[in-house]
């Protein structure tokens, strides 16, 4: 079973409070959906094995060589 964390903003009766964000734990549910600790279903692609895109959210691999 995968599962990463991800930050979602955190919100007040007035909308999202600055810099506070509550972590989601999620599980595959199945490629390329995963389900997370806060009742969301998120989807998972990948561009290339340098990037890829989680709800919506690039991310690049740390360890990956500088692209051209």
């Amino acid at each position: 079973m995968a599962a990463c964390c991800r930050a979602s903003p955190a919100k007040a009766a007035s909308g999202c409070l600055a810099r506070l964000c509550a972590a989601s734990e999620c599980s595959e549910a199945g490629w390329p959906v995963y389900a997370c600790s806060d009742g969301h279903k998120r989807k998972m692609s990948v561009k290339s094995f340098v990037t890829a895109t989680f709800d919506g959210v690039p991310y690049r691999r740390l360890s990956a060589p500088p692209e051209p």
